[in-house]
């Protein structure tokens, strides 16, 4: 089985928990840590309360898949396979994969 490493942004200790939990319930999932910067090369799950539509701040780079708050187990992994799914996509598209 593939296994993704996930790196969790974030500033609130109530939604760390519940991140924290989500990403350990998954066996594709590792949480390689908690920080405050993104790698270059990301997939970015952006959890918030407002539409990515209506969002004026800076964004990272990298493809971003929205999952609006509340969130739910759910939905969280509804979100983590698009982004297995492209991950895979990009894996079978490189030069020199069979």
């Amino acid at each position: 089985m593939q296994r993704y490493s996930c790196i969790l942004i974030e500033d609130d200790a109530m939604a760390i928990d519940m991140i924290s939990d989500y990403i350990n319930r998954r066996d594709d999932l590792i949480l390689f840590g908690i920080g405050s910067e993104l790698p270059a090369s990301s997939c970015i799950a952006l959890i918030s309360g407002i539409p990515l539509h209506l969002y004026r701040g800076p964004l990272p780079a990298g493809p971003i898949f929205e999952l609006s708050k509340p969130i739910s187990y759910t939905n969280f992994s509804r979100c983590v396979e698009k982004i297995v799914f492209k991950l895979k996509s990009e894996i079978c598209e490189s030069p020199g994969t069979v």
